[in-house]
C-alpha cells in the first residue's frame, strides 16, 4: 500500500455541500482557507506527519543492505614485511635477513547458508509494508484531526454571527424598553433588565470571538504553519450523515478490508510466521562458501623485497567449502519453542485486534446515532424556541407578557441556537471517528 491511497475523509464532507447551510461572509482580515487547502498544507508542513515520511528511506537502505548479502565480497590486500632471523646452536649463531612484498585481490561468496539471508530480506520487505501502513495511519489521523478542527473553527465563526444577532436583538429591545418607559408602558426594572442583557450579550460575543481565535490557533498548529497569522475559513457546514443509512455488517466488511491497524497486526503475524519457520529449518541446513584469489609477490633473502613494484611471482587460488554445524539441541529447541509461542501469541493478538475493532466500530456507530439524535432534538428545540419568541413578541406588544419573562424566552432561544452548533460539531466528530476506524469515507 502506498500513502497516495490514504482514504480521503474530506470527500464525504464534500458530497454533502449541496444541502449545506451558508452563513454571512466575515469581516475579519486574512485569506480564506478552504478545507482542501488546509489538508494540503498539513501534509506539507505537519512536523509529526513529516517525521513518518522519512521512514521509507530507511526501509530502502535496509533492503539494499539485506540484498547485498547475496553478492560476493571483494578484498584487496597489500603487504610488505621482513626482518632478521637468528638461529642459535651450541657452536654458532646464524643471522638470516629476508623480506617479502605482495598484493592480492579476492572474492568470497556464500552460496548456501542456513536461510538467514532470505529471512532478513523478507523481514525488510515486511518492514517496508509496515512503514507504508504507518504512513497511511498517520495520514488518516492527520486528515481526521484537520477536518475536525477546521469545522470547529467554522462553527465557532458561525457562533460569532449568532452572538452578533443576539446583541443586535438585545440593543433593539433596550431601545424599545426606553421608549416604552417614556410613555409609561414599561417599568424602570424592565429598562434595567434590558440594559443588563445588552452588556451580557456584548460579553458573550467577545467570548465567542475568543473561542473562534482559539479554534483557529488549534487548526494552524495541526497544519504546522505559523500560529500568529490571521485566517478565515469557509462558512459552509456540511450536512450530517443519516446513521440510518449505515449498517453494522457493511461497516465491518469494509473495516476488515481497509482498517490499517488490523492490517498492521496481520503483517506482524506474517513476520512471526517467517521467524518460526526459520527457527525450525535453519538448524538442518549446511553452508557452502566459494572463494577465489589472485596474488602477486616477491620474496628475497635480503631486504631488497621491501616495497618492490615488480612482483614476478603470481598465484591464483579457488576454493569451495561445505560445512555443517551440529545444533546445540537444547538451545535450538528452546529457540523453536520461543518462536512458535510468539507466532501463537500474534495469532491471538490478531483475533483480539479484530474483536477490538468490531467493538470500537459498533460503539462509534452508537455514538454517531446518539449524536444525530441530539442534533435533531436540538434543531427541533431551536425551531420551537423561535416560534415561542414570535408569540412572545406579539404578547409583549399587546402588554400581556412581562418583559422579565420575555427576556427568559430570549435567553432560552439563544441557548438552543448555541446547542445546535455544538451538536452539529458532535455529529461531525463522531462521523470522522467512525471513518477513521472503517478506514474509508462514509457515503450515503
Amino acid at each position: 500500500m502506498k500513502a497516495s491511497r490514504i482514504p480521503n475523509i474530506a470527500a464525504l464532507l464534500a458530497t454533502a455541500l449541496a444541502f449545506a447551510t451558508p452563513a454571512r461572509a466575515q469581516d475579519s482580515a486574512g485569506p480564506v482557507l478552504s478545507l482542501a487547502e488546509a489538508l494540503r498544507l498539513a501534509h506539507e508542513n505537519s512536523p509529526i506527519y513529516r517525521q513518518v515520511l522519512n521512514d521509507p528511506e530507511v526501509d530502502e537502505a535496509n533492503r539494499r543492505a539485506a540484498l547485498s548479502s547475496y553478492f560476493p565480497t571483494p578484498t584487496l590486500s597489500l603487504t610488505t614485511a621482513g626482518g632478521p632471523t637468528r638461529t642459535a646452536s651450541p657452536d654458532s649463531s646464524i643471522f638470516v635477513r629476508s623480506s617479502r612484498t605482495g598484493i592480492g585481490f579476492g572474492l568470497d561468496m556464500m552460496i548456501l547458508d542456513d536461510g538467514s539471508r532470505r529471512n532478513e530480506l523478507r523481514s525488510t520487505s515486511l518492514g517496508a509494508e509496515l512503514t507504508d501502513i504507518r504512513t497511511e495511519l498517520a495520514g488518516i489521523a492527520l486528515r481526521t484531526l484537520v477536518t475536525q478542527r477546521y469545522y470547529a473553527a467554522v462553527l465557532a465563526d458561525r457562533g460569532i454571527l449568532l452572538e452578533e444577532r443576539q446583541l443586535e436583538t438585545r440593543r433593539s429591545n433596550f431601545a424599545d424598553m426606553q421608549d416604552r418607559f417614556r410613555i409609561a408602558r414599561a417599568t424602570q426594572i424592565d429598562v434595567m433588565v434590558a440594559e443588563l442583557a445588552v452588556s451580557t450579550a456584548a460579553n458573550t460575543l467577545e467570548r465567542a470571538r475568543d473561542e473562534a481565535r482559539k479554534r483557529k490557533l488549534e487548526l494552524l498548529e495541526t497544519i504546522g504553519v505559523r500560529i500568529d497569522r490571521e485566517i478565515r475559513v469557509d462558512t459552509i457546514v456540511p450536512q450530517t450523515l443519516d446513521p440510518a443509512l449505515l449498517t453494522t455488517d457493511s461497516l465491518l466488511t469494509i473495516a476488515r478490508r481497509l482498517n490499517q491497524d488490523l492490517r498492521q497486526t496481520e503483517v506482524t503475524l506474517d513476520q512471526r510466521g517467517i521467524d518460526a519457520r526459520f527457527a525450525r529449518t535453519s538448524r538442518w541446513r549446511p553452508t557452502v562458501r566459494a572463494s577465489a584469489s589472485y596474488n602477486r609477490a616477491i620474496t628475497r633473502s635480503s631486504y631488497d623485497a621491501f616495497l618492490r613494484p615488480d612482483l614476478p611471482n603470481s598465484i591464483f587460488a579457488f576454493s569451495l567449502s561445505a560445512g555443517y554445524d551440529f545444533p546445540q539441541w537444547f538451545r535450538s529447541s528452546a529457540t523453536v519453542v520461543s518462536r512458535e509461542a510468539a507466532l501463537t501469541d500474534q495469532q491471538l493478538a490478531l483475533r483480539a485486534q479484530a474483536l477490538r475493532i468490531e467493538r470500537q466500530l459498533r460503539s462509534q456507530l452508537i455514538d454517531l446515532q446518539a449524536a444525530a439524535r441530539d442534533l435533531a432534538l436540538a434543531e427541533r428545540d431551536a425551531r420551537t424556541r423561535r416560534e415561542v419568541i414570535s408569540i412572545a413578541d406579539e404578547q409583549l406588544r399587546a402588554g400581556t407578557l412581562a418583559y422579565f419573562q420575555y427576556q427568559t424566552y430570549l435567553d432560552q432561544a439563544a441557548q438552543a441556537e448555541r446547542a445546535v452548533l455544538q451538536r452539529r460539531l458532535g455529529v461531525i466528530s463522531a462521523q470522522l471517528a467512525l471513518e477513521e476506524t472503517v478506514g474509508a469515507p462514509l457515503r450515503p
